[in-house]
């Protein structure tokens, strides 16, 4: 399938690109900064956009001309899409199980045994009880919501027949973006699994470049396959081109672990915390339970399932979530009943900072680049430069007068690293700091990790992309309900 695709935002922003490639029968992975236009591309493929908001062209044609041709109104009719953000999808007034169900999305005969694939720490009564609810902001989790999309998506490819395979199109928009590994494996073994069957076009929209090792070393006899591009930013417009797995694997096959000379201990946090009635420990290597503990000039690399809290845990030391907690940082004792004047007065931006997981809620998008660091106290100018340019490969003077709302999502996540290791605080969490960014900007930010801790900085460092961390930081802890 070729595309050539303009879709015009406003009266300064358009997306374009020209020679776009989706290779018929194949799953193809498409990486790339998030942010650059991957989502609205495929969007405008499946006839999803709304031409009262944006002036689109597709091959040459009107959106409408586009989308009443007989070949792609016939492949929409056979098509699926996963939303980033699943509760676009869902609907609040119908209960899951009827959404499951519903329209085109008739039942399989395989869908009992799907729904286990992709909830297998579910028994069937578990997973006929999360079937049962309505779609609320904070139920099902995410990560829930996510797979239960998925579902969808498979439900539907599975009683494709071949006949009908060849003109279909399923888009995976980061579908696995709430998921530890563990279930991201298991949505992408499942899959491959019902792909296989019919082989209908699939695309797998993902910044995960880790995706790369599970896939080669999981099904090394479907290589032929799997098709893996990267969109990037060609000056004003959009381009594609081939990605080669060993990019990644090479990569990270040589990279070397963060070294450290660690010092004093900075923070301690006493082995259990209570919060929203559920008691949640540390663990060592050996599963046994311990007291976190970070020294000056180490990074620590916070491991758990996803929903167990490890952002949570961000928030208690921070003062933002209310929990029953012992720590002490730098001298400083911190508990559920610290006072909000002692967080201001000792804590945030001297001991401690943070970088959350989504920049867009992070940063405030109608400021410019300039404004975000020069809100920030006694920061040294000519390092924050030097961290700029590694960062990003280019001045900072380049950037200083954008708007945030007019940067990608991986130039967005790195300034709200950036910022956040600016500060120089004692120590600094970073909750997800590789979210969104292309692997050039992987590696620069591992980079600059490494320099932060040189100059005698901690980090306490909280992510799903085992295949980099587990690789680099040699210093774990395990994060548990009890």
């Amino acid at each position: 399938m070729k595309f050539s695709v303009e879709i015009l935002l406003d009266d300064l922003r358009k997306i374009e690109i020209r020679n776009l490639e989706f290779e018929n029968g194949k799953i193809n992975f498409v990486f790339g900064e998030s942010g650059v236009g991957k989502t609205l591309i495929s969007q405008a493929a499946l006839g999803l956009l709304d031409e009262k908001q944006f002036k689109i062209k597709i091959n040459g044609e009107t959106y409408s001309q586009y989308l009443s041709a007989l070949g792609v109104s016939e492949m929409i009719k056979r098509s699926f899409y996963v939303f980033q953000e699943p509760s676009a999808h869902l609907s609040p007034v119908m209960k899951i199980s009827e959404q499951l169900n519903e329209g085109k999305i008739k039942e399989p005969q395989e869908k009992a045994q799907i729904a286990k694939n992709i909830f297998p720490h579910l028994t069937k009564k578990e997973i006929n009880r999360l079937f049962d609810v309505y779609p609320e902001p904070y139920r099902p989790s995410g990560g829930e919501k996510q797979r239960v999309l998925n579902l969808m998506a498979f439900f539907a490819m599975d009683k494709l027949s071949f006949s009908t395979a060849w003109n279909s199109l399923f888009v995976f928009d980061e579908p696995t973006g709430h998921l530890d590994v563990p279930l991201r494996n298991a949505v992408l073994s499942e899959l491959v699994r019902i792909f296989v069957k019919d082989k209908p076009t699939v695309v797998f929209i993902t910044h995960d470049y880790s995706i790369v090792s599970f896939i080669g070393g999981k099904f090394p006899d479907l290589k032929d396959f799997f098709n893996y591009s990267e969109i990037y930013a060609d000056g004003e417009t959009l381009a594609q081109r081939k990605f080669l797995p060993d990019e990644y694997l090479k990569w990270i096959s040589s990279v070397e672990l963060l070294k450290t000379k660690p010092r004093k201990t900075v923070l301690k946090i006493k082995k259990r915390i209570e919060v929203y009635g559920k008691t949640l420990a540390f663990l060592n290597e050996n599963k046994t339970e311990t007291d976190a503990v970070l020294r000056e000039g180490e990074i620590i690399y916070v491991k758990a399932p996803s929903g167990t809290g490890k952002t949570t845990l961000a928030k208690i030391l921070l003062g933002l979530e209310s929990a029953n907690f012992e720590a002490e940082i730098d001298g400083i004792k911190l508990n559920g009943k610290t006072s909000t004047r002692v967080y201001k007065k000792l804590i945030y931006g001297k001991r401690l900072a943070i970088a959350f997981q989504h920049a867009d809620e992070a940063l405030n998008q109608n400021a410019t680049v300039r404004e975000i660091f020069e809100a920030l106290e006694n920061i040294d100018s000519g390092s924050l430069r030097k961290s700029f340019e590694l960062l990003f490969g280019e001045p900072l003077e380049n950037f200083s007068g954008k708007k945030i709302k007019n940067l990608s999502g991986g130039q967005k996540q790195k300034i709200n690293v950036l910022r956040a290791l600016s500060v120089n605080a004692k120590v600094t969490i970073l909750d997800e700091p590789l979210n969104g960014m292309d692997l050039e900007s992987v590696k620069r930010t591992i980079l600059l990790l490494q320099n932060h801790i040189k100059n005698g900085n901690s980090i306490i460092l909280i992510s799903h992309n085992e295949d980099v961390f587990d690789k680099i930081i040699p210093n774990k802890i395990y994060l548990k309900e009890v």
